[in-house]
Order: structure tokens, then sequence, then C-alpha cells
């Protein structure tokens, strides 16, 4: 009975609070009532800090079904607690810290086949070339296309 409360609290995205002895997770917020919340498993929380008329800014958020932060532009300004991320690297590294994005593969000047990488700190994916036998995605951070590449580890909400 115990190890279905455990699961169901796990699928909720709840854990005890530390100390409690029953269960531990990462990218955790507290709540007033003692429990604590994964953010990468709470709703899209569509703030963000800068709210003068003129400026704009580019926020993150974990997509669940998709398994991908993806970049947003905020229509109002607020608290950006919760699953909201001022950077795509955090966002990755707290809900996909296993995510082959984080790896870069960059390959050698001197391969043939040309591919693509994805950059973490620019939040970019650049051209590169690989060796015959390379790996590529879902087995390592490189793909055939510019398009794929974006879209794995990079990809936005459409703009409006």
């Amino acid at each position: 009975e115990v190890a279905s409360i455990i699961l169901l609290w796990g699928l909720n995205g709840v854990v005890p609070s530390p100390g409690d002895g029953l269960a531990k997770g990462e990218a955790l917020e507290s709540q007033s009532n003692g429990w604590e919340t994964n953010v990468c498993f709470l709703r899209k929380n569509g703030n963000g800090t800068i709210c003068q008329p003129l400026g704009y800014e580019i926020r993150y958020y974990y997509h669940q079904e998709t398994d991908r932060c993806i970049s947003f532009i905020p229509k109002s300004c607020g608290t950006t607690d919760g699953n909201n991320f001022a950077k795509r690297e955090d966002c990755i590294k707290k809900c996909m810290p296993f995510s082959h994005c984080l790896v870069k593969k960059t390959g050698r000047k001197n391969n043939t086949n040309k591919g693509y990488t994805y950059l973490l700190g620019p939040d970019m994916c650049i051209s590169a070339k690989y060796g015959v036998n390379a790996k590529y995605w879902p087995n390592a951070n490189r793909f055939h296309t510019l398009y794929e590449c974006h879209n794995t580890c990079a990809p936005g909400e459409p703009r409006k």
C-alpha cells in the first residue's frame, strides 16, 4: 500500500519533504503544506520579468508530453516560480538530466559527413563534420539536419 502511494505521488510530481525518509526528487519547490512539488511536472508559468512596454524576453518551460524544454515570449509579467526558467540550460539540467543535448559533439574538421550539434551555452545548433561511423540522435547530440537539431534540443512555441 505504501509503494502505491509513493508511486501516485511520483506520477503527480509530489514527493514528501526531505527528512521524511520516504522519497526524494530533483527540481523541487516547497509548498506551505510541507510537501514539495517537482517543478517539471507543473503547468507552464507564462510570466516574464520584463514589465516595460518596449521590452521582451525569452523564457523556457518543460513540456512533459514531448520531453522538451520549449522557449516562449511571456505575454505578462509577474512571478516566475514553478515551470519557468530564465535559460534553456537550467530547464534541461533540471527536467532532462540525461538528455544528449547536454553533451556537444562538434566532430573534426577533416571528417566527411556534414551534420549538426546543439550547443547548450549559446542555445543554438551549429554545423559540424562527423566520421562515417558516427552515432546520430537519439544516441548522441548529432543530427542530420538543422531542423532536426532545433526541433529536438532548441524548440520554441510558434510566434503569434
